[in-house]
C-alpha cells in the first residue's frame, strides 16, 4: 500500500514484488506506480525523462546528510532481508 504522505512503498512490498516477478521469470519487475510510469513513458518520453531526474535529484540530496543516507541504506536493507527470508 502507497503511504498516503510520501508516496512511496513499504520495502517489504517492493521486495515482494521483485520475489514474484523472479518467480515468472520477468526481466523487467515493476513495483507501484512504476506500471504506471512505462504506460506514461509510451505517451510522453520527456515527462518521464523529467520525473526520473528529479527522483534522482532528491536522492543525491539525501545523500549529502548521514541521516539521509541511513535511510536509503535502511530501505534497502529492509528490502535486501525481506527477500532473503521470503526465498527461504
Amino acid at each position: 500500500m502507497i503511504n498516503e504522505k510520501t508516496g512511496t512503498l513499504k520495502p517489504e512490498e517492493i521486495a515482494e514484488d521483485i520475489i514474484k516477478g523472479l518467480q515468472k521469470n520477468k526481466i523487467e519487475i515493476y513495483s507501484g506506480r512504476q506500471f504506471l510510469l512505462r504506460i506514461v513513458n509510451k505517451l510522453s518520453p520527456w515527462l518521464i525523462e523529467k520525473i526520473i531526474l528529479d527522483t534522482h535529484k532528491k536522492i543525491m540530496k539525501m545523500r549529502e546528510t548521514k541521516e539521509g543516507r541511513r535511510k536509503i541504506e535502511e530501505m534497502f536493507k529492509n528490502i535486501e532481508l525481506y527477500i532473503q527470508f521470503s526465498t527461504l
